[in-house]
């Protein structure tokens, strides 16, 4: 293996002698190694099955893999983050949300010093009570930061959490509570040694303007001793409205809180990144100017609704065209890309895996990543399938081809990806007469050189020589 790798990275160097007629070949000498020997590796691994004597995933030793991330990592024992037993360990670029845990910090720093790590903060809402941030903690030292219910009394606790567990709400309208947020999360994350915050639970504000738990206002000092009910969110009556003007407002907010916490950690921890979990969604929201402020105060995004649609469905035309543009403008300013990608237990097989990885590669950007896992299954390495470690190698070209009618083709130095996003239409897509492999290392025969795609389904080839 070693020697293979060894011709596979020095061939274009150390055959310069060669005449030009050989030449030809020799170009495509490094592609053609690396597809043989995945094809030699997956014959010793079935798909899904890891070969004896190793960890649930298999260690990648192809740089020319997909890049790979995790959400959160709890759930990694330590002892399996090394060179040797680690899933894809190479492929690793970045985890939201690592652990406050310094030996679980030490052992990524260890075994992949080349992925970035985040520090996991909901911008509404305080640290966890386990933290040491209990209700009581804020009733004693900012009770006015403390959201309420238009009832004017009950905490606007969200997900049905109460207070002696529950995340406090604070009122982000309030630079006040931005200012705390960078001083004692940030700060303390720049210091422990993180490359990045990670924003939870922010697209549901700025792009949905989902007030989850129904927040009305907040109790004001006022006088000596005293307070007053101070609405927010157009919220003024004392049962909780649904409008377009409180929806609009909470977005509102929502952006202009991440705009401060962006301007706040520029003079506090610069360098630090802020990677919010925003999904870009099918309503055309990437190309409107809230996304751009987005993007701006951001330096990277989280998309956790994936190409899966949260493991409800694979998702249509007009959302994947939107995530493509959302990953190349991410990718012109210079900034990363980290999609999630759901299945439920019942659909995990080829189909859905093949279309998660066919969507990314089609559209991967500098900088981007993927997860691919069960659903909420955050915690852990990707899922295991050998499809992962496929050499599919560097784009050609930096944007996909459009092909019309929801069908996208994107080439690659050791293969092609295609993926039929039109929901009710199949379609043929012309890929001439050279011999591929799928995914899962099988031969495909394409009659004619045409490739036939049902409607949703994506393919990824990796060409023989």
């Amino acid at each position: 293996r070693f020697f293979i790798l060894f011709l596979s990275v020095s061939s274009r160097d150390t055959l310069w002698f060669l005449d030009p007629a050989a030449m030809a070949w020799v170009r495509f000498f490094p592609g053609i190694l690396s597809v043989i020997f995945w094809v030699l590796d997956l014959s010793r691994c079935a798909w899904g099955v890891p070969r004896k004597g190793t960890t649930q995933h298999d260690t990648n030793k192809n740089p020319e893999s997909l890049p790979l991330f995790v959400t959160f990592d709890s759930g990694i024992p330590i002892g399996s983050m090394t060179r040797t037993a680690s899933p894809w360990i190479s492929q690793e670029r970045f985890v939201w949300g690592a652990s406050l845990d310094s030996d679980r910090l030490n052992a990524w720093r260890a075994a992949a010093p080349q992925v970035s790590l985040s520090y996991y903060m909901p911008y509404s809402r305080a640290p966890a009570a386990s933290m040491g941030f209990p209700l009581s903690f804020w009733l004693e030292t900012h009770p006015e930061w403390v959201l309420y219910q238009c009832d004017q009394k009950t905490v606007a606790f969200w997900d049905g959490e109460t207070a002696p567990t529950g995340s406090v709400p604070l009122d982000f309208t309030n630079p006040a509570v931005s200012e705390w947020q960078v001083l004692n999360q940030s700060v303390h994350a720049h210091t422990l040694g993180y490359n990045a915050m990670a924003i939870d639970n922010f697209g549901g504000g700025a792009r949905q303007g989902a007030n989850s738990g129904k927040a009305c206002g907040v109790w004001e000092a006022s006088g000596a001793g005293g307070k007053k009910w101070s609405p927010r969110f157009n919220q003024t009556g004392r049962t909780y409205i649904p409008s377009a003007t409180s929806t609009a407002t909470f977005q509102e907010e929502s952006i202009r809180w991440l705009e401060r916490f962006h301007q706040l950690m520029a003079q506090h921890t610069p360098g630090l990144g802020i990677v919010p979990n925003i999904a870009i969604g099918n309503v055309g929201w990437a190309h409107t100017l809230d996304a751009a402020r987005v993007a701006a105060a951001s330096t990277a995004t989280l998309s956790e609704r994936g190409f899966s649609g949260w493991g409800s469905e694979k998702v249509a035309p007009a959302e994947l065209a939107d995530e493509f543009f959302w990953m190349q403008q991410q990718a012109a300013a210079g900034k990363g890309y980290y999609s999630i990608n759901e299945v439920t237990t019942a659909n995990w097989g080829p189909d859905w895996i093949e279309w998660v990885i066919s969507a990314f590669a089609v559209g991967q950007q500098p900088r981007s990543a993927l997860w691919i896992g069960g659903i909420q299954g955050y915690g852990n390495w990707s899922y295991t399938t050998p499809a992962l470690s496929a050499p599919l190698g560097t784009a050609l070209v930096e944007s996909p081809t459009f092909l019309g009618h929801g069908v996208w083709l994107r080439n690659y130095t050791n293969g092609v990806a295609i993926v039929n996003a039109n929901q009710t239409a199949s379609t043929v897509v012309e890929l001439g007469n050279a011999a591929w492999l799928d995914l899962f290392g099988q031969p495909v025969s394409l009659p004619q050189g045409r490739l036939a795609l049902s409607r949703s389904t994506g393919r990824v080839f990796l060409a023989l020589p």
